[in-house]
């Protein structure tokens, strides 16, 4: 499972990132205390965003549905029954699926 944060602007490294800590027991080569990222549990010592930092910028977006469920839908009809009829309510469904992440603002339809 993935969480969104939503506002928070992706870090440029992760001494920037608003998920690390300082870990006062954590011992990094000589000295006691590091701060640890929360997600991997690695230490930071670096001055950029590491390789394997698991965060993801979505990029701007409208509404995103569950478009495997269209997909069961759709491929639940045979050959013969894509008529018009049946892409009007395609097309109603995709209209009124369920939201699963909100369009970024300035982004909702016109």
């Amino acid at each position: 499972m993935s969480i969104i944060i939503k506002g928070m602007e992706m870090p440029t490294t992760c001494c920037d990132c608003k998920l690390i800590f300082f870990d006062e027991t954590r011992k990094w080569e000589q000295m006691t205390g590091a701060y640890v990222c929360q997600m991997t549990g690695k230490v930071i010592w670096n001055t950029r965003r590491g390789d394997d930092c698991p965060l993801i910028e979505l990029p701007p977006h409208g509404r995103l549905i569950d478009a495997d469920a269209l997909i069961d839908v759709l491929g639940k009809m045979g050959e013969n029954e894509y008529t018009p009829k049946v892409f009007a309510n395609w097309l109603e469904w995709e209209i009124n699926a369920p939201t699963i992440i909100p369009a970024d603002p300035g982004r909702e339809p016109t």
